[in-house]
């Protein structure tokens, strides 16, 4: 629905309560909000048009159709190939492929093709009438001419409404199959979220358990690797022979001191302490 960039008025109100009336409620979800005769601040800025341009009239309008709503800019300040235009139009185009089940050409075609089909039923039973009456007339006189074309009228017109009620009725009907068809989808979406997260939060769980494991592993492989070490070592207490002779604790080592190693073919081996 275009709309000037001016508070809501009550002609745009009565146009939104015809259409609820028409179509039903949940047709304002096939809708958007298009502004035109925007100034070039309120083009630009959006924020500046929301806050200093709509009225509460104004924002409950575009809340009832789902906050969506874009700017036409005026082609006269915004060329073409300008960004400012491709980003509102972009907008715009946005809003149209979000709205699922929206009207289809094929549709208005069929609604057009039905509402023709009774406007032209109406003229055809306007013609009867307009030509039984002209005889009757000639044949029983005004009065009575007048009495059955009445009569024949008022059949018509009944008709009429039952036509235009069932008109009205498909529309409704198509409506709310494309609102019913967004709602399963919306559920089916809601669906896969909560099996979405339960999959991140189970990858979460295993990828936590697979770090602790590791860290773990890690962990005893240290403890394992430090263990050998410490039984490859001699401990401080341990006791050694010096080349003189003297037995001494490991503790009691000096830089230079030569301690007894290996004992190859009974003849003792020594070897010099460089480092302590």
């Amino acid at each position: 629905m275009f709309i000037e960039a001016k508070r809501f008025t009550i002609e745009q109100k009565e146009m939104v309560d015809r259409i609820k009336l028409f179509l039903g409620d949940g047709s304002l979800q096939y809708m958007i909000s298009v502004f035109s005769h925007c100034s070039r601040k309120q083009t630009e800025d959006l924020e500046y048009f929301k806050k200093f341009s709509w009225n509460p009239e104004m924002k409950a309008f575009v809340n009832s159709m789902g906050n969506r709503w874009a700017i036409s800019p005026n082609p006269e300040n915004y060329p073409p190939n300008n960004p400012v235009r491709k980003q509102r139009l972009g907008d715009l185009q946005n809003h149209i492929v979000s709205i699922d089940g929206k009207y289809t050409n094929e549709f208005f075609e069929k609604v057009r093709k039905e509402q023709e089909e009774n406007e032209r039923k109406t003229r055809e039973e306007e013609v009867k009438r307009q030509k039984e009456y002209d005889e009757n007339k000639r044949r029983e006189g005004e009065a009575i001419a007048r009495k059955i074309y009445d009569r024949n009228r008022a059949e018509d017109e009944r008709k009429a409404e039952e036509r235009r009620k069932m008109e009205i009725k498909h529309i409704k009907d198509a409506l709310l199959g494309q609102i019913n068809k967004l709602g399963e989808k919306v559920a089916n979406l809601t669906k896969d979220n909560e099996n979405l997260k339960e999959k991140v939060a189970n990858l979460t769980k295993e990828h936590e358990k697979a770090e602790r494991e590791k860290t773990e592993r890690e962990k005893a492989e240290c403890e394992k690797a430090e263990h050998k070490k410490n039984q490859s070592c001699f401990g401080l207490e341990t006791q050694v022979e010096l080349e003189s002779g003297r037995i001494i604790q490991m503790s009691e080592l000096e830089t230079g001191d030569r301690v007894l190693s290996n004992i190859r073919n009974g003849i003792a081996e020594y070897s010099e302490i460089y480092l302590i």
